[in-house]
């Protein structure tokens, strides 16, 4: 009987030891439960945000590549049209520049070549001094031929060969005088030797009257030629072709009736080569020096042709 009790006392103890570690064992779980949770959502957080954080630093930098690359290519492109731009601005000069040699130094086209400056004629009409330009016309292989080549000329050309002159065998050469002038100065006919009206009537005449820069201008024509033309040209004789014709001008200019009168005369001497060329600017040269008032302010064109060129020399 005493047993019992002992088992009662004992069984106590151990009851409370289980119910003990049963609840210390239920804690244990709930705690468990909160850290993994608490873990689970620091996880999630952490990699969201480092997923977020990495999204982030791509999207900026893909931008930021993108905007580079952007402006990278505009500035490629303005480059670009910059240099293209400046090369054609340098090709437009150049050929400006071409262009401006050209109309400066030649006539036109036309029968015959002319080479030399056209400038300068403008400005001489309104200067009171002399004044003596050298020009070239070249015919090459080519000679006038009248009348085959007559429809090749200028009107006022064509209009020069084709109307009686006061005599003598200068008409191609002043038709060819004309042609120069028109196509290197832009002259026009106005009238004729034989049109132009003189007091007294049988004056000094001069051959032809043009319109040239809106003004009447005279146009007197000689030949420096020698016989025969390839022998040495006499100096003398160069002298006294510049002094006599530069003094029949003076004549002319005196006695050309109102309607006709001009502002001044061109004297243009087609010399056979260069040396007759030089002769005759020596002579002039002379004249000026010693004679200014037979020089006056008379423009001398010297024009050499060149090439086939007897048709304005022996007709």
């Amino acid at each position: 009987m005493k047993r019992r009790p002992h088992w009662r006392l004992s069984l106590a103890p151990s009851l409370a030891l289980a119910l003990s570690l049963l609840s210390a064992g239920c804690r244990g779980d709930d705690g468990g439960e909160s850290s993994s949770e608490g873990a689970d959502e620091s996880s999630t957080d952490t990699t969201e945000t480092d997923s977020e954080g990495a999204d982030e630093v791509s999207t900026t930098e893909s931008e930021t590549s993108s905007e580079t690359s952007s402006d990278t290519g505009t500035e490629t492109e303005t480059d670009t049209d910059t240099d293209t731009e400046t090369e054609t601005e340098t090709e437009t000069e150049t050929e400006t520049d071409t262009d401006t040699d050209t109309d400066s130094t030649t006539g036109d086209e036309g029968f015959g070549a002319i080479v030399g400056d056209c400038s300068p004629l403008e400005a001489e009409l309104d200067a009171s001094t002399p004044s003596l330009f050298t020009l070239h016309l070249d015919f090459r292989d080519d000679p006038y031929d009248d009348p085959e080549d007559l429809p090749l000329l200028t009107e006022g050309a064509q209009t020069i060969l084709t109307t009686p002159n006061a005599g003598g065998s200068s008409t191609v050469s002043e038709a060819f005088a004309y042609e120069l002038l028109s196509r290197c100065a832009g002259a026009s006919l106005l009238k004729t030797e034989e049109e132009i009206g003189y007091d007294p009537e049988d004056s000094k005449k001069t051959d032809i009257l043009v319109e040239l820069f809106a003004q009447k201008v005279g146009v007197s024509v000689t030949r420096a030629v020698g016989f025969p033309p390839e022998d040495p040209y006499p100096a003398a004789q160069a002298v006294g072709l510049v002094n006599d014709k530069l003094a029949d001008i003076l004549v002319s200019s005196a006695n050309v009736v109102a309607e006709d009168a001009w502002v001044k005369q061109i004297l243009v001497i087609m010399a056979y080569a260069d040396m007759h060329a030089e002769l005759v600017e020596a002579a002039w040269l002379e004249l000026v020096d010693d004679d200014p008032a037979t020089a006056a302010d008379t423009i001398v064109y010297v024009v050499v042709t060149d090439g086939m060129d007897t048709p304005l020399y022996f007709e």
